[in-house]
């Protein structure tokens, strides 16, 4: 919280903040909640290369007629988003790369036979594809945070399919 905010509170002026990157504040019991920046990609062809000022941002795509690859920018601490997606069908990839070989990588894919601990993925990539060859996979999350020196890369997926879902390279 910025030090103009907390003056005003501490002079008892509860009046809604303005935030300059259009996100919104409201006061709540205990403090201050902030709505998230959430971006739509639909129709999903093509690329989104991501820039510093997208951090925090939750992005929802829909892959069901393409696929999507984002972009991550220079390593900044503090840097981190969130991935949805919302729509996919087979053979649209979506995938997250960084700018090199420093995106530290957690996946767990839970499937219908129960034995997700063999579809777990853990190592350092540059690139991780979620891999919609031979299954849908709706509602798979993705979290990225970044150290300054590292990605953090941490996926969840449930789907009916026995195939991997996160591929690293």
């Amino acid at each position: 919280m910025n030090d103009i905010i907390l003056r005003k509170l501490e002079a008892g002026d509860f009046s809604t903040p303005s935030l300059k990157d259009n996100s919104s504040a409201a006061l709540s019991g205990s403090g201050i909640n902030f709505l998230q920046k959430v971006t739509n990609i639909t129709g999903a062809a093509g690329a989104t290369t991501l820039s510093h000022e997208d951090s925090g941002t939750l992005f929802i795509v829909d892959c069901q007629t393409a696929a999507h690859t984002f972009t991550l920018p220079a390593l900044k601490a503090g840097f981190n988003m969130k991935i949805i997606m919302a729509v996919a069908a087979q053979d649209n990839d979506l995938v997250v790369t960084a700018p090199a070989d420093n995106m530290i990588t957690y996946t767990k894919h839970n499937d219908a036979d129960g034995d997700a601990a063999h579809k777990i993925v853990t190592d350092t990539f540059t690139t991780v594809t979620i891999n919609a060859d031979t299954v849908a996979a709706v509602g798979t999350r993705v979290e990225i945070y970044c150290d300054g020196t590292n990605y953090f890369y941490i996926g969840t997926s449930n789907t009916q399919s026995d195939s991997h879902v996160f591929v690293g390279s």
